[in-house]
């Protein structure tokens, strides 16, 4: 599986995807010294199955089409600043799309979708913040990953200021289902 990490900062998820055994491993952030880091630490680990690029969410340029395909975007605390909501939901939907491949002619032709998600991880800040809207605008449903129990459980014990949330995003379903939106798992 090809893994692609956005806002990737120190890419503590990216190491923890190339140790558990994923085929590829991209680390991105915005920032040429966060992606030294984050190689020193792959370097540091012997993980050879990674690559590095520099990415501005929003922005549909050569250094994300360089990224190529992935299967899995992790996204770890990246929900902070409310004007790079709209930017990073463009992204990753445009990572979610279908892609397409050439044939041995050059001729592009359309590929069997596999099923993508990014998995979130987000700490809430603020209950006056929400990104349903922008799931809304992008064709994203989001997903909850915690079971009610689960919830229940952390919510007895944190305050709003450490309540973090862990939610997979995926493209609506075009099929009559929601476009947009948020679910439970129950």
């Amino acid at each position: 599986r090809r893994v692609l990490e956005v806002g990737a900062g120190c890419a503590l998820p990216s190491l923890v995807a190339a140790k558990v055994g994923a085929g590829h491993v991209c680390v991105t952030d915005r920032t040429d010294s966060a992606l030294v880091h984050a190689q020193l630490a792959a370097e540091r680990n012997g993980f050879d199955h990674m690559s590095f690029q520099a990415i501005l969410w929003g922005v549909f340029d050569e250094p994300l089409l360089e990224v190529g395909d992935v299967d899995v975007i992790l996204c770890a605390d990246c929900f902070y600043t409310s004007l790079d909501f709209d930017s990073l939901l463009a992204t990753i939907h445009w990572l979610l799309l279908p892609s397409s491949a050439e044939d041995e002619v050059g001729a592009e032709r359309p590929v069997q979708p596999r099923l993508k998600s990014c998995l979130v991880a987000y700490q809430e800040r603020s209950t006056s913040r929400s990104i349903r809207h922008l799931l809304a605008k992008w064709n994203l449903v989001a997903m909850s990953l915690e079971s009610s129990t689960a919830r229940q459980d952390r919510d007895a014990e944190a305050t709003s200021e450490d309540s973090v949330h862990m939610f997979e995003i995926q493209l609506a379903d075009d099929g009559g289902g929601s476009a947009g939106g948020v679910r439970t798992l129950e």
